[in-house]
């Protein structure tokens, strides 16, 4: 049985057969049947390449049409990244902060206190030239900016630090596991969404 990809009409034929032992000519009237399979494409993105030819024969899986897949490409990259992230996640807190960690949260606890105590004795000096009336007006805010951004860094980072030094809530393990298994799922759906961009000939025939 042919197939025909899109359209297809029944072709009426006419068999000659001829008798092997009468020499007669025996004429027989039948119908060349045809599988119709129409193929669409399955996302909204623009046409960029038509690879066949009406008329031309396909195998099954063949490209016959190609849709722009940036964005298709884009979002399973994002996905991935995404995937990446939690697995990331879990292991950093089913295997505890790294020193490093450790370490770099210590750091930026002296650096924050020392910003602010730096950014304090700044806006001392600069009230007392303000008062003799040697400093400006813009030179005092800059000061007092400068300090009331260094307060919350300061308050921020021993926070920072005792969550490394004390693990993870005892929520945060479940919910990092449930992002890491829901992943995957949403990694294949990209992935179905960037294949459908590529229209394939589901079956070998030719193409109306």
């Amino acid at each position: 049985m042919n197939r025909r990809l899109c359209v297809a009409l029944p072709a009426m034929i006419l068999l000659s057969l001829t008798a092997c032992q009468s020499g007669e000519t025996t004429y027989m009237v039948g119908t060349l049947e045809r599988d119709r399979v129409e193929l669409k494409v399955e996302s909204n993105e623009p046409i960029v390449a038509i690879k066949v030819e009406d008329g031309q024969d396909v195998s099954a899986g063949d490209v016959v049409i190609e849709q722009d897949a940036g964005r298709a490409e884009a979002q399973l990259a994002y996905q991935q990244g995404i995937r990446d992230q939690a697995a990331a996640r879990l292991a950093e807190l089913v295997r505890g902060p790294r020193e490093e960690s450790i370490e770099e949260a210590r750091a930026n606890l002296t650096a924050a206190r020392a910003t602010r105590v730096n950014a304090a004795a700044n806006l001392e000096r600069t009230r007392e030239v303000y008062a003799r009336g040697r400093s400006s007006d813009g030179a005092l805010d800059t000061r007092q900016t400068r300090l009331a951004t260094a307060r919350p860094h300061a308050h921020a980072a021993p926070a920072a630090r005792a969550r490394l030094l004390n693990g993870p809530t005892l929520d945060e393990t479940p919910q990092a596991d449930a992002a890491l298994v829901a992943a995957p799922a949403r990694v294949k759906s990209a992935q179905v969404d960037r294949e459908r961009t590529a229209v394939k000939a589901p079956v070998a025939g030719g193409l109306d």
